[in-house]
């Protein structure tokens, strides 16, 4: 049986080991998104720092441009395929420690791409466009998506959480981001007696529990997360989650994120998880 669509995409794993300068992240998207996928998921650098993903059946793209700001320092820009910026602020940017530096994983396909900064607190950033399978790629229009932090312009972390993405709404006319908030994200589904959405649940088969990272606004659906998953809170960034990929039982392995995996705001309790095997 066919995995679903949105794990159906080409993804990989790229560790860039111990990271002293954050012109090494730059020179591992180049290497992960442009040297190293297969014809047919490879991006394009059309200028220097600037990664353009290919284009989807429908036309779709989105261009990523990363800009070193100092050496623990990185910026982050992310556009449309109509140029409008997604990430809609100055940019938005992530640390690397600062003397010794720190471990770097990529984790990216031809839709997504994450970078996760394990610093002794993890700084996660993440763009990409939403799988809206099974409907028509293009109905009603395509889903971008890009992390609001883990730091805003001035430098002050800002938006490091699960689920807290710039997305263009319904009916709006510029991207907007929830700042602190999940809002664009159905991180949880099962309620407690307090409002808590948990993760830390089981199947009946003994399985830990993981669904789709859906998108929402409202009542709109706007997509799903290529190769990610919601799976149990107390998992820690670095660790993988083995689960069911389609209705035959194949596996996929997921590599817990450095997103923090509580957002007290909404009582979220989930860790996202990215397919790497």
């Amino acid at each position: 049986m066919t995995a679903s669509a949105y794990l159906s995409t080409y993804y990989r794993v790229d560790s860039l080991g111990l990271v002293a300068d954050v012109a090494s992240i730059i020179t591992g998207l180049r290497a992960a998104l442009v040297s190293s996928p297969p014809a047919g998921s490879k991006w394009t650098e059309p200028v220097s720092g600037t990664f353009q993903s290919p284009a989807r059946a429908d036309g779709l793209f989105l261009t990523l441009t990363a800009t070193r700001i100092s050496a623990t320092r990185i910026a982050y820009v992310v556009k449309d395929q109509h140029g409008v910026q997604v990430n809609n602020d100055t940019d938005t940017r992530q640390d690397i420690d600062t003397t010794t530096g720190n471990m770097v994983v990529i984790m990216s396909g031809p839709m997504h791409v994450v970078v996760d900064s394990l610093r002794s607190a993890p700084e996660t950033w993440c763009c990409g466009i939403a799988s809206r399978a099974p409907e028509p790629d293009a109905v009603p229009r395509g889903t971008y998506f890009a992390s609001v932090g883990p730091r805003n312009t001035a430098g002050t972390v800002n938006g490091n959480l699960v689920g807290t993405f710039w997305v263009l709404t319904p009916g709006a006319s510029a991207y907007e981001g929830s700042t602190g908030l999940a809002v664009h994200c159905l991180a949880g589904r099962i309620p407690s007696g307090t409002g808590t959405f948990s993760a830390d649940r089981f199947t009946i088969t003994g399985g830990l529990m993981s669904w789709p990272v859906e998108l929402v606004s409202g009542e709109w659906w706007l997509g799903r997360f290529p190769q990610a998953i919601m799976t149990d809170y107390q998992i820690a960034v670095g660790s993988w989650v083995t689960v069911p990929i389609d209705g035959d039982g194949n596996l996929g392995s997921f590599r817990a994120v450095g997103f923090p995996s509580v957002d007290g705001s909404h009582y979220i309790q989930a860790r996202l998880a990215v397919r790497c095997g």
